[in-house]
């Protein structure tokens, strides 16, 4: 897994030293709808420490239509990746 976060980590460097911003994007506020029914919806959340110390975290949350909580995990550790990356690791996580 973390092989993809890799790639995915030199993917971003690359384009952003082309000057094109990745991932990047304005905050919007959007409203949680559940999934439609026999299916299940997997929410991720990444962050970073931001301090230039090593460190990140990955939170992946899966939930039924009924908006049940089926399955809740997490995960900190250190590392020292944009947060764009952390993000691709919290999706695969998810998977």
């Amino acid at each position: 897994m973390l092989r993809y976060v890799d790639r995915w980590r030199s993917y971003v460097e690359a384009r952003e030293s082309q000057g094109v911003r990745c991932g990047r994007k304005p905050e919007v506020l959007l409203k949680w709808e559940p999934p439609r029914a026999g299916l299940f919806k997997v929410n991720v959340d990444a962050s970073t420490r931001g301090d230039g110390k090593k460190g990140v975290g990955v939170v992946v949350v899966v939930r039924d239509s009924k908006e049940d909580v089926k399955v809740m995990a997490c995960r900190s550790f250190k590392a020292n990746w944009e947060v764009e990356t952390v993000e691709a690791y919290a999706v695969l996580c998810g998977l």
